[in-house]
């Protein structure tokens, strides 16, 4: 019984490590107006990108996101949680490329997008996840 609960927690982790990753090329594709993204380099992106989803990963675990499920009738990550954890990610992102990426203007407005894109994926995945496990009934 509570090994199910694990695998939620870590399918909600992972999830999120992936819906990260997507909305932030997703920004700089809408920032960048690229039509074809295969037709870019996005490689030297990526080294940032990996400080940025590490970075989202805690502040959403600080936020109360990784919690247990403890029930199937109660939804823990209802929207405000995670749309407070997602705009926290977002400013502390916001604020790290301020102070240390300056040269980087572009930057801020990828993070902008992708705090928006973010809001709407993960809520999205909560849900899923939670009608998953409710439906399942581990």
């Amino acid at each position: 019984m509570g090994v199910g609960r694990w695998y939620f927690l870590a399918l909600k982790i992972i999830s999120d490590i992936v819906i990260i990753n997507i909305v932030f090329i997703l920004g700089y594709i809408i920032k960048f107006k690229i039509f074809n993204p295969f037709a870019i380099s996005i490689i030297p992106y990526f080294k940032v990108l990996m400080f940025i989803t590490l970075l989202w990963v805690i502040v959403l675990n600080l936020a109360g996101l990784y919690k247990l499920q403890t029930d199937e009738i109660v939804r823990t990550d209802g929207i405000f949680p995670v749309s407070f954890g997602v705009f926290s990610a977002g400013f502390f992102t916001y604020i790290i490329i301020v102070f240390l990426y300056r040269e980087a203007l572009y930057t801020r407005e990828i993070v902008i997008y992708a705090s928006f894109l973010a809001l709407i994926f993960i809520n999205l995945s909560r849900y899923l996840v939670w009608r998953l496990y409710s439906g399942l009934k581990l």
